[in-house]
């Protein structure tokens, strides 16, 4: 039976089963399939990027799980949101209030855009759709714009180039708005009572929050009628409610130093009041003194371990570097743990850093302070190459479609050496040639076709 699989004899007609047609068709469409199947997969990862539409989707879905109405896209906040992302780009320039401390509001009066409610959330340096809207979702401030019940239509850009010192670095703007007064808005939220009898509240800024804006919205629910707002006891401006709602942005000639604040709101109508206090905090966090720490030899891969003082208000550390995870050792200090792999592969290393009212510092450190400790350290280390690594190295569809072949290649050359060695006349062994020629230019072909389509899709992500 062995022989009749591998060998040609005279029981299998001189062709292996291993060779007969049959075989090697189901060998073609299962290499087929195979490099179709790995190379839909890397398509998918090529185009995992931040993509507007997608956005508008994700914004749906979670205002859907909250029994919210539908944001939908307008060409005039698109065509706005377009104008800032395109602004803060040129500019370089990182705040809603930017470039120059130009509002907002502005960009929607530039495109015609006549809103009764509007907001705005930006985000940078993100580069997948689920891991933007999940950093907005848990933003207090921009996860509110998204779930805002009053709003009703979206417009995103997403603009690309050269920003904060980030090469090829992505400004994502999403801006939010409503052409008509919402008077019976509903959800599974805590809503916004429009009715005249409820009391005069401050909704925002909730009290005892830390803002990293220097100029914030004031608003809340009230009967209609003028709003007197001041900040210890000095008025700094007036706002009107209208249909149970007020908002008021504190002016830029009486900005707010960092610090503790107390702002109060007073209906002039009723003598209704209110007050929230709150916390300005507009200083980035600072990172310093990176150093090695040590080395850990896992079974698989190693890990090079840093240490890198922060200031105490530092909340948490990201990194655009893949493999690397941050652990807080305490309140000026974190462990940043590195895949020796990713050590050896980059000069230097950016670290994100954020503090709780989301000011954000981002830094790049070179390596070379600690290369030598790294090297010293790793020469007690043997380091072995898997299976994985190979794999890594030249990729799974290549390597599948590499043993493929030298299988195919191995049958025929032993066909071809068992042949050559009877009785059987020269044509039948030419044309055993012929076929086996075939059949092995018909492989050749579809690997090569779906190797190299994937190696390009990869590419093209990069």
């Amino acid at each position: 039976m062995f022989k009749k699989i591998f060998i040609p004899i005279k029981e299998n007609n001189y062709t292996p089963y291993v060779l007969k047609r049959g075989a090697v068709t189901i060998y073609a469409l299962v290499l087929l399939i195979f490099n179709i199947a790995t190379a839909d997969i890397a398509a998918l990862q090529a185009s995992a990027s931040v993509e507007a539409q997608s956005l508008v989707n994700l914004h749906n879905q979670e205002r859907s799980e909250h029994n919210l109405g539908e944001l939908k896209l307008n060409s005039k906040l698109t065509a706005s949101a377009q104008k800032k992302a395109q602004a803060m780009m040129d500019k370089d320039c990182w705040d809603h209030y930017c470039p120059d401390g130009k509002s907002p509001w502005d960009f929607f009066d530039e495109v015609g855009y006549d809103y009764v409610y509007a907001g705005e959330n930006l985000a940078e340096g993100f580069s997948d759709n689920d891991k933007v809207f999940t950093a907005w979702m848990n933003s207090k401030t921009h996860r509110d714009n998204i779930l805002r019940p009053e709003f009703d239509e979206i417009g995103i850009a997403i603009v690309y180039g050269e920003f904060q010192d980030i090469e090829n670095n992505a400004v994502i703007v999403v801006h939010f708005g409503s052409r008509e007064i919402k008077t019976n808005v509903e959800s599974d939220l805590t809503p916004i009572d429009n009715s005249l009898e409820e009391p005069f509240n401050i909704k925002e800024p909730n009290d005892g929050q830390i803002l990293n804006n220097n100029t914030p919205n004031i608003s809340g629910t009230s009967p209609d009628g003028e709003i007197s707002i001041s900040e210890n006891q000095k008025v700094i401006g007036e706002s009107i409610a209208q249909s149970g709602i007020f908002t008021f942005r504190v002016p830029t000639e009486s900005s707010l130093n960092d610090g503790e604040h107390k702002i109060d709101a007073t209906n002039k109508t009723t003598g209704q009041s209110d007050s929230v206090n709150f916390e300005v905090d507009t200083i980035a966090p600072v990172l310093e003194n990176l150093s090695f720490n040590s080395m850990v030899q896992g079974s698989d891969e190693d890990e090079v371990i840093l240490d890198i003082t922060t200031s105490p208000d530092t909340v948490s550390l990201e990194s655009t570097a893949d493999g690397i995870t941050f652990n807080k050792i305490s309140p000026k200090s974190w462990n940043i743990v590195i895949n020796l792999k990713v050590f050896d592969h980059i000069d230097e290393l950016n670290i994100i850093a954020f503090d709780q009212a989301s000011n954000k510092t981002d830094q790049n450190f070179q390596l070379s302070s600690v290369q030598g400790a790294v090297n010293q350290t790793a020469e007690g280390f043997q380091v072995e190459e898997s299976d994985f690594n190979i794999i890594e190295r030249i990729g799974l569809r290549r390597l599948v479609n590499s043993i493929f072949l030298i299988i195919i290649i191995t049958l025929i050359l032993l066909d071809y050496y068992v042949l050559a060695n009877t009785e059987l006349g020269i044509n039948l062994i030419r044309t055993k040639g012929n076929y086996h020629a075939a059949i092995f230019i018909i492989l050749l072909i579809i690997s090569m076709a779906g190797g190299t389509a994937g190696e390009l899709l990869e590419a093209e992500s990069i």
